[in-house]
């Protein structure tokens, strides 16, 4: 995988964590979960998990596009 590629992917999981732990915030201030926050909770936990099972697979050790990885993968 190219470097812009991970580095990308690296990105996206830190946003993800980064969202996560401000939703949670929210959700210890306010007592309460929007529906809003917990489709954007459930999004980034996806995404995550997602990163975390094509990594423990090898998926992003591959030297093809991973959108060509993913797309035969997850079909």
């Amino acid at each position: 995988m190219s470097m812009d590629a991970q580095a990308w992917l690296e990105e996206v999981a830190q946003s993800c964590t980064s969202t996560l732990a401000v939703l949670n915030r929210k959700a210890e201030k306010t007592k309460e979960i929007t529906e809003g926050d917990q489709v954007m909770s459930e999004i980034c936990m996806g995404y995550l998990y997602l990163l975390y099972r094509a990594n423990e697979e090898g998926l992003l050790e591959t030297v093809e596009p991973i959108g060509t990885v993913l797309k035969d993968t997850l079909h």
